[in-house]
Parts: C-alpha cells; structure tokens; sequence
C-alpha cells in the first residue's frame, strides 16, 4: 500500500498509516484482502510528546509490557531508524529486525494523537522567544516541566515549611541568612543575564555540634529536596569534579549544596573555587574534533566543613574575594531544634523558591538591577574600614539584603533585615584581615626566617687543619643572606630563588604581587624602580640581586641583633 500524505487524509483519520493499527493489545498491518491482517507485535504506546524547550528536539515517552510488567523509557524522535529503533527490545519491546519498519509507521501514528508537552532541562532564569521565564519543576512564565536527572520536584506544602521557619527559625538572624543564601540563588541568576557576575561560594565551618549541616539544609530546602542521599541540588564533596560541574551546567537561579569539606580527597581547592564562582565550563571536543558549546551556570554555592574552604586554598586575593566563608557560628540552638527544622524541611521543600521567582518576575530584570544597586551603595557605606576590596564585597553582600527584602514580601516572612546586615559587616570585619595578602605573606616570611635563622649569618673562616700551607677555607653552610641595619631599621636580604620557592611553599602564587604590597607599605629597601637591590653575599663574593626586606616594623628602634 502506498504512504498516504496526511493532508490528504480524511478529517476524522489521523493516522498516517491507515493500514497500521492497533488492537487487542497488539500492533497489526492490515496487508489487504488477499493477505488479510498481519500481527506486527505486542503493543508499544507512546504516553506524551516532548518538545525540550531548552534545544528544540522532539521526544517521546513510551510504554509496553514486558513479561507481564509495564515499563517505560524515553526514545528521541531521531531514533525512528531501523537501525536503532530495535535498541527497544533490550528493555523488553517487542521490535526486531523483521518487523522495526512496522513498528516505526505505528509510532509515527501514535505520535499524531498522543498529547503534547514542554519540557526541559536546563534550571533558573531563560528566554522563550522574547519571554523571560523560570524554570522549576515547573516553570514560572510558560507551560513546561522539569524532565532532568535532579529531585527537585516540590514535596509537601510549603505551609509546613513556613510553619517551622516561622516557630524555629525566625529571631535566629543565622538561620535566616541561611535561607536567604539559598533564596538569593535567584536573585544571582537574574541579575547575571544582564550583566558579569561570578556565582556567589558561600563556604559555612566549624565544629560539628555547631549546625551547619542543619543551615546548609535549610538553604537547599528553598527550591529542592534538602539531603544527599539522592541525585539533587545537594550532594558532597566525595564528588568527582566532573559530576559537581555536570550537576551544576544549565543551573541559572536555583541553589547547590556540597556537604563536608572533609570528604574530598582534593589537596588545593584554589582551582575548583576559580572554577565554580567562573560559571562555565571548560572546552571539550566532540568525536569529530570539534570544540563543543561550553554549559554555563550561574547560580549561589553553600560548601560546609569543619575546616575553612580557604586554608586548603593558595593564598591569593581573587579566592579569598571569590569565597565568602561563615565561620564558627553556632547556627542551631541545640540538637533538639536543629533534629526538628531538618524533619520537616525532609518532607517539605522546594516551594519557597518558585515563590521568590515569581515577584522577581513579575518586578522585572531592571528594577531588580536597580534595587541591587541601592543595596550595594548600603553595604559599602557601612563597612567601617574601607579598603580595596569593599566595593566587590559590598556588591556580594547587597545581593542577600536584596534577596531578604524581596523574601518578606514573596513569602511573607518577617527577616530581620537590621539584624542580618549587622552580623554580615561584623563577620566581613572578621575576614577583612585575611585578606590582607600582604600582611599574610609576611607573616609566614618571619616564620620561615626564624626556622631558617643560621642561613642568615655571613660565612666564617677556618684553616685546614693538617696542611704545611696556610690555607683558610670557608664553612661548609648555605647561605641565603643576610642583615644589615640602615637608619635605625633592620632589614634581612635573602636571595630572590629562596624567596620564590618560601612564597611558593606557602602557597602564595604571585611573589610580585606580594613584593608590591611590600613596597607600598614601606617594607622593602629597593632601588628606586624595581623590588630588588644589588648586596654581597659575603665581603669577597660578587654582588648578587637580593630583596631586602624589613624586620620588626611594628617594632621601631627595638632592633635585636
């Protein structure tokens, strides 16, 4: 029989393959008067039509029994090949080689009748056409629903979870900047579609009994499934890198979680953090050689451990500007309270996200930008000691404070605002030190001076002992330099390959940039345009190139020999 066009077909016929057709559990072809009726198979139905959202493709969810169990699986519309529709019968559909043509025709019948939905995969803010949407399990501005790998679906009510957070959460201003960093997710997401912001790294430490577990939870519970025990927006650091960024790829708005600093087996986190707050992935080919599109993401990161995420970093400014690290806070009560937030968040989560998305919608991208901004010039008029860094800071911390302004009103929930700001300056007043990477590096120079004191100490001379000649020799010790004083100073001059390898012992990458600290801070004896001068190793020696560099400067004229 000759393919029948289905414009061509009656209205009330929307097969197009008339003579395909199923019935009494079966697939049969009907092959005309002569042949009659053919049994094709057992029946295979296609349940939804999937048109993804994300990438334009078409697929199908489909359904068939298998020694008397149903199962389902999803199949691409590319796969309506013969080659690879008989890829079924590994899961027990009754299509083989002599008959994947047949079955081909019923599905493309089945695909005119089954009902259509949007789906998609990727998670946060996006456009559908010129629409800004958010997508959720639901989305929030189109018709479409989450069919990725994540356990987002929302759980529960979000009465329950309004329920303990207003009982056991509001008044602990901790607990609620905790949920405003999972809330902020979104906050971060909209404001990078318009302009360059790293994702924010939330990094909370300290002991185990202090809640950390229990504040890292609560954030996650805003917009999914709080716990790592399954395949959501929480997992642990036991991860591979390549499974963190897998999960984290097409995420513009909605939270993630990485448990216990301790269980990764990773030496530095300098790279994972550029990595993470960076938001895109690196280069890949395909298996033609050809560079595959980069994902990206754009979303708020909360690590908890009982460690700092930056004392297994380098000391570098940019991970110290890209972590914001929550230390030593006792976030809980007791285990009595903290026990009774984790069992209800367990059973209801996921809703108070979409809530916030939805007035950030509704606001707009602009207003939003804008409000931003305001909260940003709030920050940095109330960080007391302003220094380089304030500004990129302020702008990290605005974003909560917009996030808490915005909740209250999406979710009607009274955060105290005052409060939150006021522990977020105190807490910024306790990190602003660390990063002083200046101040650092000297520190750890002193330490390793005092260690290595002997190798600062001009070579003595000694005769050998048993010759007829008069032969002075030197001491057999490495030096690495010296000290001298100039007016009333003290400094130390050390080799310049000593002083790289000290610095890159301690993990600072970029001596230069610690020597311009330095030298800006009046620490260094330098010829006039460069960190260096020209001293002898000892009187005889040739004069090498040395950084000399102050000793005691808090200690003015209490120079020790």
């Amino acid at each position: 029989m000759k393919d029948t066009n289905q414009e061509y077909l009656p209205e009330d016929d929307i097969s197009l393959y008339p003579n395909i057709f199923m019935e009494n559990g079966f697939i049969w072809e009907d092959q005309g008067e002569k042949k009659g009726r053919f049994k094709v198979g057992k029946a295979i139905r296609i349940i939804e039509v999937h048109e993804n959202i994300d990438t334009g493709e078409i697929s199908f969810a489909v359904r068939f029994e298998y020694n008397g169990r149903t199962k389902e699986t999803t199949l691409s519309r590319a796969q309506f090949q013969r080659s690879q529709i008989i890829d079924l019968a590994k899961l027990g559909a009754d299509v083989y080689e002599h008959n994947a043509t047949q079955v081909i025709k019923h599905l493309r019948n089945e695909e005119m009748s089954a009902p259509q939905k949007k789906v998609h995969q990727k998670l946060g803010w996006d456009t559908y056409g010129d629409q800004l949407v958010f997508k959720h399990h639901k989305a929030i501005g189109i018709d479409s629903t989450y069919n990725g790998p994540l356990t987002i679906q929302p759980k529960g009510s979000y009465k329950k979870w309004k329920h303990v957070v207003e009982k056991s959460v509001l008044g602990n201003h901790y607990l609620e900047l905790a949920i405003l960093i999972g809330l902020s997710s979104a906050v971060v997401g909209l404001i990078s579609s318009v302009t360059k912001i790293d994702s924010l790294i939330f990094h909370i430490y300290g002991l185990s009994t202090q809640g950390k577990t229990t504040a890292t939870s609560l954030a996650i519970s805003t917009f999914g499934y709080p716990e790592t025990n399954q395949i959501g927006l929480m997992q642990t650091w036991m991860s591979t890198q390549n499974a963190i960024i897998g999960n984290l790829v097409g995420n513009f708005g909605l939270v993630f979680g990485l448990d216990e600093i301790s269980m990764s087996d990773m030496q530095d986190f300098s790279a994972i953090a550029y990595y993470l707050a960076g938001g895109k992935e690196k280069g890949r080919l395909d298996k033609e050689s050809r560079l595959k599109e980069s994902g990206g993401w754009s979303t708020t990161i909360v690590s908890n451990g009982e460690r700092a995420l930056t004392s297994k970093s380098n000391h570098n400014v940019g991970i110290m500007m890209r972590i914001l690290e929550l230390g030593h806070i006792r976030w809980t009560q007791d285990a009595k309270s903290a026990d009774r937030i984790r069992h209800v968040i367990q059973s209801n989560y996921g809703h108070a996200g979409p809530r916030l998305a939805a007035v950030l919608l509704d606001k707009g991208t602009a207003q939003v930008v804008e409000l931003w901004k305001v909260w940003t010039q709030r920050i940095t008029d109330a960080i007391p000691h302003q220094g380089n860094f304030s500004q990129r800071i302020a702008k990290k911390l605005a974003i909560l404070m917009l996030t808490g302004e915005i909740a209250k009103e999406a979710l009607a929930l009274d955060f105290d605002l005052v409060s939150i700001q006021q522990l977020l300056i105190e807490n910024e007043k306790v990190v602003q030190n660390d990063r002083d990477l200046g101040a650092k590096a000297l520190d750890y120079f002193y330490e390793q001076f005092a260690m290595n004191r002997s190798n600062f100490s001009e070579l003595k001379r000694i005769r050998s002992k048993g010759s007829h000649m008069d032969e002075v020799i030197l001491e057999n010790r490495r030096v690495f330099g010296g000290l001298y004083k100039k007016s009333g100073k003290e400094f130390v001059y050390i080799l310049p390959s000593v002083f790289n390898q000290w610095m890159k012992d301690g993990g600072f990458e970029e001596p230069k940039v610690v020597l311009k600290d330095w030298k800006t801070k009046g620490l260094l004896d330098t010829e006039e345009d460069r960190y260096t001068r020209k001293r002898k190793i000892q009187d005889e020696s040739t004069s090498v190139i040395v950084y000399c560099i102050r000793l005691n400067p808090d200690e003015t004229g209490k120079n020790e020999g």
